[in-house]
């Protein structure tokens, strides 16, 4: 074989090569990927969703729940998800009257005196639920007089019981029998009746109606007895 045809032969099989290295570059940049696997039901969820809350083990290994946001209780000074209801202003005053616990006779003009009412300065009250006195509705609040007698306090639209410090407790029937040892037979304290004593601690001082509106004017009075409540007898007046 001639030089020529040896370097024909030689440029040719450089040819087939640079062919085929070019061939196999080819197949392998356009041959297909595997088709990927379904996304699952959690990934194929759009992002926008929050994820699920993770349920916590309870003791035991037992899975409670996780609480939802749909199920949660009501903010603080809500009920139900409703916004607390408005408050009306209630201002007034408290005024007490007098029995006579002297003993001489008295004057008209100390009777008379003892009937007009007067401020009642620095007295507290309180408030529970609706138009009788039970212990089982809790103190909602209190209030205090200032030293002219004169009040203000708020309250949500309803019924409401003003009562003095000696109903706010469960009424418990007196026992005099400590007292009634140093006094004679005819002195003894006496209550007339246990009756007559559940009526007056179930009675409110005061009841009042709240609307929609302010309270102005308010008048509580107290009479001021000799006796505590539904109670006769004991030493008589000097």
């Amino acid at each position: 074989m001639s030089m020529i045809q040896r370097g024909v032969s030689r440029l040719f099989l450089s040819a087939s090569l640079l062919l085929f290295l070019c061939g196999g570059a080819y197949i392998f940049a356009t041959r297909k990927a595997p088709p990927a696997a379904p996304p699952s039901a959690a990934s194929a969820q759009p992002a926008i969703f929050p994820a699920a809350p993770v349920s916590a083990a309870a003791p035991g290994g037992a899975v409670q729940p996780a609480s939802s946001p749909r199920n949660a209780g009501p903010a603080p000074g809500q009920q139900g998800g409703k916004k607390p209801a408005r408050r009306w202003k209630i201002s007034g005053k408290v005024v007490q009257t007098s029995e006579y616990c002297g003993g001489a006779n008295p004057s008209d003009e100390i009777l008379e005196a003892l009937r007009k009412e007067k401020a009642f300065p620095n007295k507290q009250l309180f408030v529970r639920i609706g138009t009788v006195n039970k212990v089982a509705r809790p103190i909602l609040q209190s209030f205090t007089t200032d030293a002219e007698g004169h009040f203000e306090t708020s309250l949500p639209p309803g019924d409401y019981c003003v009562i003095e410090e000696h109903k706010k407790n469960q009424l418990k029937i007196p026992d005099f029998t400590k007292e009634n040892e140093k006094l004679p037979a005819s002195d003894a304290y006496r209550l007339t009746g246990e009756d007559c004593l559940r009526v007056w601690w179930k009675a409110c001082d005061k009841t009042l109606s709240v609307k929609r509106a302010n309270l102005k004017g308010v008048v509580i009075k107290f009479h001021l007895e000799c006796h505590p409540p539904c109670v006769t007898g004991g030493p008589p007046p000097i």
